[in-house]
């Protein structure tokens, strides 16, 4: 299964601690999630899942717009590093994914199957869906077998969620619900399937069904939660605390005239004070970071918040 959280924007319904909990009470040992053009859940996915006891694996389902270009999976943390990077190049530049997509040392990229007319490199894959599946009998017959996996999207409980599911569309397309076209949503077969359902509607096809659950197993992505977790922002802005400290002095006594057209005892006390408080609680880098951004965002003409 690959399943969609509300993080995949006017598309999804349900959180990514709901799909892990449904995951759990559907049989599953592990729990995937592949949002539209964004990873922002995998997180959260993540410690539901190690919480849960369950297996999370993480990737992205790329789109163009409704099209469907690839499903890539992270192996590993580098992996979903890898994806982060990629989709940051195009999202942010607006540049549409490309039909072939570039080698991923850490992912296994899975093209639809009507996508596939070129040679798979080792980490590639044909993605097949429930639906397909008559297809896969009679009209993909000269596609290698071996490199199918079965990746059922999973978005909906009920025709409820897809109503809502519907409605989202709507809005993001601000257009009416009766003049939705067919084509900007997406399937109601999209539903969550327990396991056994799963296996039920691949046993003839077994041998595609034990070649996905062999790539699940070779994924491992695992982070750190709680007090025990290594925090990830830098330690110091320029190199070590105490430089940190002497910069951000230097920035008050630079602001002191602009803010302060008279400066008394009471004001530097208050300086130190502050200072020796934000030093204390080790939030020097946190200041002075914020201090660059702001910065660059003054000097380009940005609007900015800084707090």
């Amino acid at each position: 299964m690959k399943t969609h959280s509300y993080f995949s924007l006017h598309y999804g319904v349900l959180s990514p601690e709901e799909i892990v909990q449904w995951a759990q009470g559907a049989g599953y040992t592990y729990a995937v999630l592949t949002d539209i053009n964004a990873t922002g859940a995998a997180l959260a996915f993540v410690r539901e899942a190690q919480r849960l006891g369950l297996k999370p694996i993480v990737g992205v389902e790329l789109r163009n717009g409704m099209e469907h270009i690839a499903t890539l999976i992270a192996r590993n943390n580098r992996g979903f590093h890898e994806i982060n990077h990629f989709l940051s190049r195009y999202l942010h530049a607006s540049t549409p994914f490309p039909k072939r997509l570039p080698h991923f040392t850490s992912c296994y990229t899975c093209y639809p199957i009507h996508a596939v007319n070129f040679k798979l490199n080792e980490n590639e894959y044909i993605e097949i869906q429930v639906d397909s599946i008559f297809n896969l009998m009679y009209k993909f017959t000269e596609l290698p077998r071996d490199k199918m996996l079965f990746l059922q999207p999973m978005t909906f409980r009920n025709k409820r969620d897809f109503n809502t599911h519907r409605l989202l569309r709507a809005i993001h397309l601000n257009t009416l619900l009766s003049k939705l076209p067919t084509t900007e949503q997406t399937s109601s077969t999209e539903v969550f399937l327990p396991l056994t359902s799963l296996e039920e509607q691949v046993k003839d096809h077994w041998d595609i069904y034990e070649q996905t659950k062999r790539l699940v197993d070779t994924c491992h992505v695992y982070f750190t939660f709680g007090d025990d977790s290594t925090p990830q922002n830098p330690s110091s802005y320029n190199g070590s605390k105490e430089e940190d400290e002497l910069l951000l002095r230097e920035l008050c006594a630079e602001g002191l005239d602009y803010r302060y057209p008279t400066v008394t005892d009471e004001i530097i006390e208050r300086i130190e004070k502050e200072i020796a408080i934000i030093s204390e609680k080790h939030y020097l880098s946190y200041f002075l970071i914020t201090w660059d951004f702001c910065s660059y965002a003054r000097s380009k003409g940005y609007f900015y918040v800084g707090r």
